[in-house]
């Protein structure tokens, strides 16, 4: 009869021992899995915080198109000074990064087929300065250069000054029109736009990796038929 008690009290014993484990692991696991998704939240959130930086110049222009509007804008796209602001962004997030592949972000800004200004995620890129290139440019080319200690002639180089002098012309006008009219209108003779695959993120990180402005020319810029400047 003793030994049947015991036996009861040792099987007792190892269910509630058991159960203990079961329990420890459970709770273990949950740590885990609580940690892990704290991680992943503050990884989320600090890859968004990254991506918008470069997002928020995600504007398409978009001008009426006929006189009764007077031409006038749905949407503003960027001015050449949000170019060169998002420029300067990149180029401070590549140095600060020590040009890490993973945190490292390029911009490309076309000007026409055969005419495009890069600020490439390289140490041979200097500040201020866009690289000229063409069709033919290559970013493996460039990073080469970086590499091997190479140089890109200055004359190949295009400064963030010439570039707003030569495009952040600017009038003040007015416009009256049949189904538009604004006093005081400030209307850029170009326009950057980042359009829907304008922007590239990395598969590995989710991060932006590149992004692209396109030159838009505002329509009757120069046309005073259409509004009117203000004296």
């Amino acid at each position: 009869m003793e030994n049947a008690i015991k036996a009861m009290y040792m099987a007792v014993g190892m269910i509630i021992a058991v159960l203990l484990i079961g329990v420890w692991v459970y709770m273990f696991r949950s740590a885990g899995k609580l940690s892990e998704s704290y991680e992943f939240k503050k990884s989320t959130e600090q890859v968004q915080a990254f991506n918008s930086k470069f997002e928020n110049y995600a504007i398409k222009t978009s001008q009426r198109t006929t006189s009764n509007d007077g031409y006038s804008f749905k949407e503003k796209g960027n001015t050449a000074s949000d170019v060169i602001s998002c420029a300067n962004l990149a180029f401070d997030i590549n140095r600060k990064n020590d040009y890490d592949f993973q945190q490292t972000v390029s911009v490309k800004v076309k000007i026409s087929s055969t005419l495009c200004y890069y600020l490439v995620p390289y140490k041979i890129q200097e500040k201020n300065k866009f690289i000229k290139g063409t069709g033919s440019f290559s970013l493996p080319h460039v990073q080469h250069l970086d590499e091997t200690g190479g140089v890109i002639p200055e004359a190949n180089y295009y400064d963030f000054n010439d570039f707003l002098k030569k495009y952040n012309e600017v009038r003040i006008v007015n416009i009256d029109s049949d189904n538009y009219n604004s006093t005081a209108e400030t209307i850029y003779k170009y326009y950057f736009d980042v359009k829907a695959n304008g922007i590239i993120y990395s598969e590995d990180t989710g991060k932006i990796q590149s992004i692209t402005f396109e030159r838009n020319q505002t329509e009757h810029f120069d046309d005073t038929t259409y509004w009117k400047d203000i004296v």
